[in-house]
């Protein structure tokens, strides 16, 4: 081999080695530099703004929640009312835990016999007022008392709903009536006489009476 090719061999090889040196800085600072930098700037948005959509949902989530509440609270206080939408207590049910006046308010007397009341009675001022279902329920029957009037007696889930001292009675038996819906006009009758037209409510639960205005706060 003479020198002329020995120097042309060495230079040959020079220059690849370049060229090998300069493609791998080359791809260094293009590829290896750029994407770095850029992975940690994307991760840092997207963290951001998972932060932020996330407080925004939570926030949604809350809102709904406390409506729900507050519908569920609703629908819980309405489950009974009262008959009248201006009545006043005029007879209360008999508990032996009420004061001394409320237990004389609660007693019936007729014909010179003295019973303690088993139902509530409302008036509005004398009026023959509209009479309105106090719950949702089933008619089970419609009748006549001589003593206390027309009886109108409803069945809701557990309890049984007896209205009494009523005229112009517009359910029938084996009706569905819902709440709100009017079931007479408020009347007088012969066995509480001295309350004049009004509507009395007794309420039967597990075969025992019940105060009704208690279950006004269910």
């Amino acid at each position: 081999m003479n020198k002329k090719a020995l120097m042309s061999g060495i230079f040959s090889a020079v220059l690849v080695v370049l060229g090998v040196f300069v493609g791998a800085s080359y791809y260094y600072d293009v590829y290896e530099k750029e994407d770095v930098p850029q992975t940690v700037v994307n991760s840092d948005v997207e963290i951001i703004e998972d932060v932020i959509v996330t407080e925004r949902i939570d926030v949604e989530y809350e809102k709904k929640d406390e409506e729900t509440s507050k519908n569920q609270e609703e629908v819980v206080t309405k489950k009974f009312i009262k008959p009248l939408s201006n009545g006043k207590v005029v007879r209360k049910f008999f508990d032996l835990n009420n004061s001394d006046e409320e237990k004389l308010n609660s007693i019936v007397e007729y014909e010179g016999v003295y019973r303690p009341s088993i139902a509530v009675s409302y008036s509005d001022n004398n009026q023959a007022s509209k009479v309105i279902a106090v719950c949702d329920g089933l008619v089970k029957s419609v009748s006549v008392d001589n003593l206390l009037g027309n009886r109108v007696i409803v069945e809701y889930d557990d309890y049984t709903i007896i209205y009494y001292s009523i005229d112009h009675v517009v359910v029938k038996d084996g009706q569905y009536i819902k709440q709100g819906e009017q079931i007479g006009v408020c009347a007088e009758n012969a066995y509480d006489g001295d309350l004049g037209k009004h509507v009395s409510i007794s309420v039967m639960c597990n075969n025992e009476y019940v105060d009704f205005e208690k279950m006004l706060g269910l």
